[in-house]
């Protein structure tokens, strides 16, 4: 996918709400908690959370696709966007929280008939 469109699609996501964006390692993880744009570190694109400088880099040439599922992390299914590499692998996810996800997630697909190619799964 072309960073461009991959950024463009991360945008329209974070206008669903507030998530919790989380990215990690083998035996460690980082998340960012509340409503998040995209934004800019210098020179580089971001995902940051408003009213703050924390902000997560990503290579978004690596993201082949977006991935909506639930996920349990340890307190039942959450709604979950995965972004996804081209071998499946996770670059990173943004767990919505709120209320209405279904809701949230068909106007996100009805605004972006023109990227869903780029988009799988449902909530």
């Amino acid at each position: 996918m072309e960073e461009l469109v991959c950024w463009n699609v991360i945008g329209e996501i974070l206008e669903m709400g507030k998530f919790i964006a989380a990215v990690g390692s083998a035996g460690s993880s980082a998340n960012i908690v509340g409503k998040l744009k995209v934004g800019r570190d210098g020179p580089e694109t971001v995902i940051e959370k408003e009213l703050c400088h924390c902000h997560i880099h990503v290579c978004a040439d690596r993201v082949k696709t977006f991935f909506f599922t639930y996920r349990d992390i340890g307190l039942g299914p959450e709604a979950c966007c995965e972004a996804l590499g081209a071998e499946g692998e996770v670059i990173f996810r943004l767990y919505y929280i709120g209320k209405n996800a279904g809701e949230r997630y068909q106007d996100f697909i009805s605004r972006n008939r023109d990227k869903v190619d780029a988009v799988t799964g449902s909530w």
